[in-house]
């Protein structure tokens, strides 16, 4: 192991059996990298790091065509707005 990133080819036949025999799904590199910043955005890694691990080069890019809104962030940010209209119903009283 040099420490150096290990080339991933897809298609070959050695992947293909390798994730067969494991009983994962098909699935194209470029999702794990959708995966992966979606994953380090929701653990509040910093941007530069963010960008940097898939290799793109900038931020904006990451941040725009790479990370997603997970389900459980969608219902916390709900939860942030209806509280926020309780507090404010609760004040008006």
């Amino acid at each position: 192991m040099s420490g150096k990133p290990t080339p991933f080819n897809g298609r070959s036949a050695r992947s293909q059996e390798g994730r067969e025999a494991a009983g994962l799904p098909r699935i194209r590199f470029d999702d794990l990298r959708h995966s992966c910043a979606t994953f380090l955005a929701f653990e509040g890694v910093s941007d530069t790091v963010m960008q940097k691990v898939p290799g793109h080069s900038t931020v904006t890019i990451t941040k725009s065509l790479y990370v997603h809104v997970l389900e459980r962030q969608k219902e916390k940010a709900a939860q942030k707005v209806d509280a926020f209209f309780q507090a404010a119903n609760r004040e008006d009283r």
